[in-house]
């Protein structure tokens, strides 16, 4: 691998305010290089925990290999990515400015002077673990004003394990109960498939249905994931990296990993997880049209243990 390349961002380009989902908003197209060579596009999301915010996508788009086989996925050069270019949605908190959003582009590097990646994951050889979190804090320059803002998906719903009182003790991440809509429901995988955007900026919602029970996770090779799950979804190249989100609606039931059941107080999306494409199954599963979902807690899990700050959460039921 060459030197690596700097980071650029470019001015934000003001747009009068669309209406629509404000999940469309956070999400985004990552296109992928090798130097000047154009690799392949993907999807990625920004994701907010406390007040860090982070790009969200799979570890195999930011690595440019297949995470079962350790091999290049460009086998035309066998290149791999040394930057991405993508966008994020900016907002300031001014009241004659509150009908603009700031799209901003972004290249940043992949990898630093001493040729270390710049994201943070939990894979290793021995785990097939398909998430890769880029920290963007350090390259927003308007979050050095605190009235601003980055339309992000937020992290952290959760509940307690029974007897732990958050008025008594600090939270660690192992008293946090995440919990997943049952098996057969319905969710969204917001991504940009074949590279395809309607406007420019806003995603293709593709809807899919939980395939597998996700308290229980999934079996890979000789590993169980517990943070793992199927979906059903006729995806294509391009959508890894998606968030995969349940619009859950007043009255509804997720469940814990033990299966302790929290009803949902009001309609909300809740972000269940990052969709790992078609370039992060096996051949097996492609042709059954499943798709592979890491789930939020593996998310939150690395956030954490990059970021130095406890993460922000919202305890269910109130």
């Amino acid at each position: 691998m060459s030197g690596s390349p700097a980071s650029t961002v470019e001015e934000p380009k003001q747009v009068t305010f669309w209406p629509g989902n404000p999940l469309s908003y956070t999400t985004t197209k990552i296109v992928c290089y090798y130097n000047e060579v154009h690799l392949g596009d993907a999807t990625g999301f920004i994701f907010k925990a406390a007040q860090r915010y982070a790009l969200v996508t799979n570890w195999h788009v930011v690595s440019g290999r297949n995470p079962i086989t350790g091999q290049a996925l460009d086998r035309t050069t066998g290149c791999v990515p040394n930057r991405i270019k993508f966008h994020a949605a900016i907002e300031l908190d001014d009241e004659t400015k509150r009908d603009l959003v700031h799209f901003r582009e972004f290249i940043l590097p992949l990898y630093g002077e001493d040729g270390e990646p710049l994201w943070l994951d939990a894979k290793e050889d021995d785990n097939q673990r398909d998430i890769a979190v880029v920290p963007l804090n350090p390259h927003v320059p308007e979050l050095a004003n605190d009235a601003a803002d980055i339309r992000a998906i937020h992290g952290g719903k959760v509940t307690l394990e029974p007897g732990i009182d958050p008025r008594h003790r600090d939270i660690q991440f192992e008293d946090l109960k995440h919990f997943l809509p049952p098996v057969g429901a319905e969710v969204f995988v917001l991504g940009y498939p074949k590279g395809i955007t309607p406007n420019g900026i806003f995603p293709i919602w593709k809807r899919a249905s939980i395939a597998s029970e996700p308290q229980v996770g999934i079996s890979l090779g000789d590993q169980d994931y517990e943070d793992a799950f199927y979906i059903d979804a006729m995806t294509n190249q391009g959508m890894s990296g998606s968030p995969v989100v349940y619009m859950a609606r007043t009255g509804d039931m997720m469940f814990t990993k033990d299966n302790i059941g929290v009803q949902v107080k009001n309609d909300e999306p809740f972000l269940v997880g990052v969709y790992a494409g078609r370039n992060g199954v096996s051949g097996l599963e492609g042709d059954l049209a499943l798709g592979r979902v890491w789930g939020v807690s593996l998310l939150e899990r690395i956030v954490m243990s990059g970021g130095k700050a406890q993460l922000a959460f919202t305890l269910l039921p109130d």
